[in-house]
């Protein structure tokens, strides 16, 4: 044991420093104009894969995708992805003050600014590929200001640029089609390929009233990160946790429902974070973790009413790490709206959701009800009454329902998304040869 923590702490020091050096690189460009500077940044903030493959592509990394693209990884038989996180091609093109505007409609409109970002991307992707031999790019979304562009470089370097659509996953079908026809109606997809986790996100695109997609470009396959849950035959470890929340933000949440709801909304997800901190209050010999979103806001939003508390040494706010770890890691998992709570339900954990009155849909509640040992917080006080009561650990897995009414979410529980997702990019990869 006393090897494998050093051995992680070597690593995380080892990714800081290249991390921290590629800064330094991408800064000292905007006064040094030495391209070899760039790419060498590339080259040390790069994750290869560690499967060997015969062919392989570049992603666009972002935290959630990046549980995607291991699954691709480990999964597929033919193809591996090397990630460079989207984030250092964003600080690259803004170190040389590219990007006067982080507004995606005002970005479009900026004929010499996409000019120069295209120009800079170009010789990066250039150099990447023609090193790595790379042959395709994919990205979890492609309304990112730092994609695009993606699309027409793709084309300059002849490789297929495809999106593995990460919006959509959500317990309210209906919303999330709302959703994605509304990010779609910004521009149109002009890349090769769009992969969506479900068929009703696969539809928005095609149906779309401003920018519709050619049914041939957009399929259905299901969510990569899913397998790895479908196909252990053991998901059960040693519980660190003894509950875990994956945070929202209300304002992330609001615009799910309507905006007549957002001070009923806002109340009641302050409220079930304050509770759950509460709790952690009432346990001081449980230990507990508050999952959030990458950007600093998110942290900042849980940490202060933590902070209301002073010290809790058995609670933990983080917004780094894996989700399935967390979740494979604790005894309860609790969220809100969360593709977590489905990931939940899958590994069979006691589950907790929140229930506003008259906003949360009978869909939401019916998919969550498909794992027997979820429950719903509903007011102050709830956290502390269930922990209580011992019976939530008892879950009901040899008879937990979790079959195929989950296909219009996440399509598929074959396990075997990541070979949906293989042969949709091996077809595209094979246009270019």
């Amino acid at each position: 044991m006393k090897i494998v923590l050093r051995k992680n702490f070597l690593q995380s020091v080892d990714n800081l420093i290249r991390r921290y050096l590629a800064i330094i690189l991408f800064f000292s460009y905007r006064f040094i104009r030495i391209q070899l500077l760039v790419f060498f940044a590339f080259s040390l903030i790069k994750q290869k894969s560690t499967y060997k493959k015969p062919i392989t592509g570049l992603a666009f990394g972002r935290q959630i995708f990046d549980a995607d693209t291991n699954a691709i990884n480990k999964y597929s038989r033919n193809i591996s992805i090397d990630t460079i996180h989207k984030s250092y091609f964003f600080m690259y093109l803004d170190y040389l003050s590219l990007f006067d505007t982080y507004d995606l409609v005002t970005y479009l409109n900026e004929g010499n600014i996409r000019q120069s970002v295209k120009s800079h991307l170009k010789t990066i992707l250039a150099h990447l590929v023609k090193k790595n031999g790379y042959k395709f790019i994919i990205a979890s979304n492609y309304d990112y200001i730092e994609c695009v562009e993606l699309p027409s470089v793709c084309k300059t370097l002849n490789i297929p640029y495809i999106v593995l659509y990460k919006e959509g996953l959500n317990l309210n079908t209906g919303v999330a089609t709302t959703y994605t026809v509304k990010n779609n109606s910004v521009f149109p997809f002009l890349g090769d390929k769009i992969l969506t986790y479900n068929q009703s996100v696969r539809d928005a695109f095609v149906n779309s009233n401003n920018h519709s997609v050619a049914p041939e470009k957009v399929i259905a396959c299901g969510v990569p990160r899913f397998d790895e849950i479908i196909r252990s035959e053991n998901n059960d470890t040693e519980d660190t946790y003894e509950a875990v929340l994956f945070s929202s933000y209300p304002i992330d949440k609001i615009g799910l429902y309507k905006n007549q709801h957002k001070n009923t909304i806002k109340k009641y997800i302050d409220s079930f974070h304050m509770d759950f901190i509460n709790l952690a209050t009432k346990m001081p010999t449980k230990k507990f973790l508050i999952k959030t979103k990458a950007a600093e806001y998110y942290f900042s939003y849980v940490k202060k009413m933590v902070d209301v508390h002073g010290t809790l040494p058995n609670l933990t706010i983080t917004n780094h790490g894996n989700a399935q770890e967390y979740i494979a890691k604790s005894e309860v998992i609790c969220g809100f709206n969360s593709t977590t709570l489905i990931e939940s339900c899958l590994m069979k954990k006691p589950t907790v959701s929140v229930k506003i009155p008259n906003i949360t849909s009978s869909e939401e509640e019916n998919l969550l009800k498909l794992n027997l040992n979820t429950h719903f917080w509903d007011k102050p006080g709830w956290f502390e009454n269930f922990f209580m009561d011992k019976n939530y650990k008892t879950s009901n897995k040899s008879n937990n329902p979790i079959d195929k009414q989950y296909g219009n979410l996440i399509f598929s529980l074959d396990g075997n998304s990541s070979l949906r997702v293989e042969s949709e990019i091996l077809k595209e990869v094979s246009k270019f040869q």
